[in-house]
């Protein structure tokens, strides 16, 4: 029996503070095992050995041989005669006990005991317990969780593939794919850690709270566990416990559990540990969405299907001697995948048809053809390198020069068309010299106003209304199919 704060030895005294750190305490705080420890009456010394599943006295008040009506907590506990001090506690803790048990079986031994009883854990933990303990088992949590994560992903994206490639034959689809799969891979990687991180600093919140309630009794240190434990525990329910509803039980039972611990570990008031809990559960959960939202954004860019998925640069129109005439002149001259020009003329793998192939049968098609579809889009484009739209995709590389804001494409979004446009829907996608940009409906119009103010100002063609530009893709000439190969 030991001080929850400092560890020092509690045996032998009547007194209900500990004579090192001045902690309070009851006999009740502790477990023994069944029969381990001797209670002794304070009046005549007469030994009483506890026979409940916590090695407590039943009653716990009663009239001693002496006659005097006595109660457990004023008697002083002492091991059994016979019994080593080590072997008088109760439950042994799992987490602790982890160099016997293997680190995998402590693990799952451990979510269970914090699950069912957070408060006897946190009992059976020694008071010395470093916060990397904590650390420890959060982050088995968390990397099984991304590990499951992960290898649900993997079955899902390798059926999505087989059907796209079933279904269409495409490259382009392929590479996006695999790009999405890298993206989604970094994020599940990047949220473990996230989770870890955050469950620090809602346990320094939780502590920061009981100090300002007034219900802080030790330090940062022992708060650490009970925020790091709880939420290591409750989050495996997601892959431990599979239940629908473990969305609406883990974070109602961490919160229960966090306030079980703190009132364990710092003797606190209900309210005040229930506030601390609630507190720290919710900034947890408000700096792991902000965090992730940044993350995705910075991962995955923008909302716009060509922004997830391309690499092109506006420089990439651009040949070391000139400029390709069309846009299929730079897949022919190897300065371009032929995804990348389709994902721009046609975004979100929409249909697309020249020289009679469909977007299948383009990915397919040698170089011969393609450049012979570059040669029939070349024969209808405006003259003076004015600016020309095939789909959704107006290319204005042609008079475009190398500043790193100079635009070369604009994506038309799908909702650009209507009366008024959905303020949240898709943005206009703009490739420039040096990266992509996008805008929202609101704002393009002055972009685009500002990047002819700077056209003029080189004597270049200005860029007209997008819409405004006949869409070259229905001209009869590129919808005669092909002379067969």
């Amino acid at each position: 029996m030991r001080c929850q704060t400092c560890d020092y030895p509690l045996w032998r005294t009547t007194r209900r503070a500990c004579t090192e750190c001045g902690t309070a305490y009851r006999v009740t705080d502790f477990r023994f095992r069944p029969g381990a420890v001797r209670f002794s009456c304070p009046h005549c010394q007469k030994g009483y050995y506890g026979t409940s599943p916590n090695g407590l006295l039943e009653p716990a008040e009663f009239e001693c041989v002496c006659g005097k009506r006595i109660s457990m907590d004023e008697m002083a506990v002492e091991p059994a005669p016979g019994v080593d001090e080590q072997a008088t506690g109760g439950p042994v803790n799992p987490w602790v006990e982890r160099s016997r048990l293997g680190l995998f079986r402590a693990w799952l031994r451990s979510v269970f005991a914090v699950l069912g009883d957070p408060a006897g854990f946190i009992r059976s933990m020694p008071s010395s317990t470093p916060t990397s303990e904590g650390v420890l088992f959060a982050g088995i949590s968390a990397g099984l969780g991304v590990a499951m994560g992960i290898g649900l992903m993997v079955i899902g994206w390798a059926i999505v593939a087989l059907v796209l490639q079933s279904a269409s034959g495409t490259v382009a689809m392929a590479k996006a794919s695999m790009l999405a799969a890298t993206q989604a891979l970094t994020l599940q990687i990047a949220n473990g850690v996230l989770t870890v991180v955050c469950c620090l600093l809602a346990g320094f919140v939780a502590h920061a709270v009981l100090v300002v309630l007034r219900g802080a009794k030790v330090g940062l240190g022992r708060s650490m566990p009970a925020i790091l434990f709880t939420q290591g525990a409750t989050s495996a329910l997601n892959f431990v416990v599979c239940c629908p509803c473990n969305s609406i039980v883990a974070p109602v039972w961490w919160c229960v559990a966090m306030t079980l611990m703190l009132r364990v570990i710092h003797h606190a008031s209900l309210g005040r540990a229930v506030t601390a809990s609630i507190i720290a559960a919710l900034t947890w959960m408000g700096a792991t969405l902000a965090v992730t939202t940044m993350l995705s954004t910075t991962v995955t860019g923008s909302s716009t299907s060509f922004v997830n998925t391309t690499s092109v640069r506006g420089d990439d129109f651009h040949t070391k001697t000139g400029i390709y005439p069309t846009p299929f002149d730079a897949v022919v001259q190897g300065g371009m995948p032929l995804g990348e020009v389709l994902e721009m003329i046609a975004p979100d793998y929409g249909p697309v048809s020249l020289g009679g192939l469909d977007r299948a049968a383009l990915d397919a098609a040698s170089l011969d053809r393609i450049e012979s579809i570059a040669r029939r889009i070349e024969n209808i484009l405006p003259s003076k390198n004015a600016p020309f739209r095939l789909g959704r995709a107006v290319f204005a590389y042609r008079d475009a020069t190398d500043e790193a804001t100079a635009w070369h494409v604009i994506i038309i979004p799908s909702d650009a068309g209507m009366t008024e446009a959905d303020e949240d829907g898709d943005e206009w996608t703009v490739i420039r010299s040096r990266g992509v940009v996008t805008y929202d409906h609101a704002a393009f119009q002055s972009r685009l106003d500002r990047e002819n103010e700077r056209r003029a100002a080189g004597g270049a063609s200005a860029i007209p209304a997008p819409l405004s530009l006949p869409d070259l893709l229905l001209a009869p000439s590129l919808q005669d199919p092909l002379p067969s190969p």
